[in-house]
């Protein structure tokens, strides 16, 4: 007796058929992509006897495997290590560092203004005390507040004197290297102030001014006590 028809046998012989097909595009896939250097995550190679064993698990493994190979436009590397981490590309943004010759020079220094010197000194001009002789006399010429000229008997230079209430009080304050202009009973000149010595009322004249050294003497009292001032004026060149 025959074994019965079985009623599915077209379809089956269909089926083996497609499976079959779809094994060889796979495994031609495969080859393409080891001798490209790409592995595909995942991915397992099937032999034709686990197609047919799974031909329902196998056709759907084919249905959503991408598709192998660079993304359009670009080449895969030949050789590469899949595990290799590819470089980076700095982008627009990333800043790049400036070449020796790039290098901003630094900004000129301006030189220091030029130092300048402190303009000299103006040579002091000493005060200058004018004073004008009256007269010629003794006692009575200075009683009548007047700047007399005293021509006393042993005193070394002529001798020019007031009460010191009379202007004679300029002389208290004479300086040494100070000036007088003198003008009047032939002592008309500038001097200037040599030194000084005290005095007494009544005292020989050449005593009182003995190697004092002066052209001129200037003469008048002090406002406390006897005794009076007298200093000697050199002419000046």
């Amino acid at each position: 007796m025959s074994a019965p028809a079985d009623p599915f046998r077209d379809v089956h012989r269909a089926n083996r058929r497609r499976v079959a097909v779809r094994g060889l595009v796979v495994g031609l896939a495969a080859s393409a992509i080891a001798a490209a250097g790409w592995i595909l995550p995942g991915a397992v190679a099937a032999s034709p006897s686990s197609v047919t064993a799974q031909p329902a698990a196998t056709a759907a493994a084919v249905d959503t495997v991408p598709a192998p190979g660079p993304a359009a436009g670009e080449t895969a590397p030949v050789g590469t290590d899949p595990d290799a981490v590819a470089p980076v590309e700095a982008g627009p943004d990333a800043a790049t560092p400036p070449t020796p010759d790039a290098l901003a020079a630094p900004p000129a220094v301006p030189s220091p203004p030029p130092v300048e010197s402190p303009p000299a000194p103006l040579p002091i001009t000493p005060a200058v005390h004018t004073i004008g002789i009256h007269t010629s006399g003794y006692q009575a010429e200075l009683d009548q507040c007047l700047w007399v000229r005293m021509d006393l008997a042993g005193a070394s230079a002529p001798i020019v004197g007031a009460h010191n209430n009379c202007g004679g009080d300029v002389v208290l304050g004479l300086e040494p290297g100070q000036l007088v202009d003198l003008a009047g009973q032939g002592l008309d000149g500038r001097y200037a102030v040599a030194g000084s010595r005290d005095g007494r009322p009544g005292q020989n004249a050449a005593e009182a001014t003995a190697g004092f050294g002066a052209a001129v003497i200037l003469q008048t009292c002090y406002f406390e006590g006897p005794d009076v001032r007298l200093v000697a004026l050199v002419p000046v060149p």
